[in-house]
């Protein structure tokens, strides 16, 4: 449940606080005085006056996530929000390839020790992105199942990137929106791979992968 989530999550920010302080979203958010926000809590929860935090936005807007630790995907259930079938499939396969990427990488490894902006790349812009373009590459076969003609994938990450500018004070907090914006830009890295060598090349791609957000953008 959404209740259970925001428990694990608190306590995942508690431990976290507890070796090296308040997390750096919520103090961002309370420094630029976006709104909705307060001043960070010191035991890492939810800020002190029960404001927005990250963890508001993540018990919010998570449909479901894949736990490196369990090595399981857990199922977010939103009373509040009317989630379709289809979009329900589409996040399940965008979790089940976090499972087959596990089987490769070292996710712990690969984010430990970071700039903000470099676990950005790496987190979403790598990991995130790559999921993403299998994603798109999902639907276009669910799409061609159901006997119709897909989008070209790169078409189909053009729409999603117009839809975040578009809508951008909707995914929640400035920063957690930051995040979620990486998604598209890292699936359009690895459709530019995917065109030139198929699934080999986007392996290969993993290595050249920008250390800094500003190489998704400028390609």
């Amino acid at each position: 449940t959404e209740a259970e989530l925001r428990a694990e999550l608190e306590a995942e920010a508690a431990a976290r606080a507890a070796q090296s302080g308040p997390n750096p979203w919520d103090t961002a958010l309370a420094l630029l005085h976006f709104a909705g926000t307060s001043a960070p809590n010191p035991d890492g929860g939810a800020p002190a006056d029960g404001g927005g935090s990250y963890i508001d936005d993540q018990a919010t807007h998570i449909l479901a996530y894949y736990s490196p630790d369990t090595k399981r995907v857990t199922v977010v259930s939103h009373p509040s929000q009317t989630v379709s079938a289809e979009e329900a499939m589409v996040t399940l396969a965008h979790e089940l390839v976090h499972a087959l990427q596990d089987r490769e990488l070292d996710f712990a490894a690969k984010v430990s020790n970071l700039t903000l902006d470099a676990y950005l790349a790496t987190r979403n812009g790598l990991v995130e992105g790559d999921a993403q373009f299998y994603t798109y590459l999902f639907v276009a076969d669910v799409v061609r199942m159901m006997g119709r003609v897909p989008r070209d994938v790169t078409e189909m990450i053009d729409l999603d990137l117009d839809d975040a500018y578009q809508n951008f004070d909707e995914l929640g907090s400035p920063l957690f929106a930051a995040e979620y914006f990486m998604y598209p830009l890292g699936a359009k890295y690895f459709a530019t791979a995917y065109r030139a060598g198929g699934n080999p090349a986007v392996r290969h791609a993993y290595a050249r992968v920008p250390g800094q957000t500003v190489g998704f953008l400028v390609g």
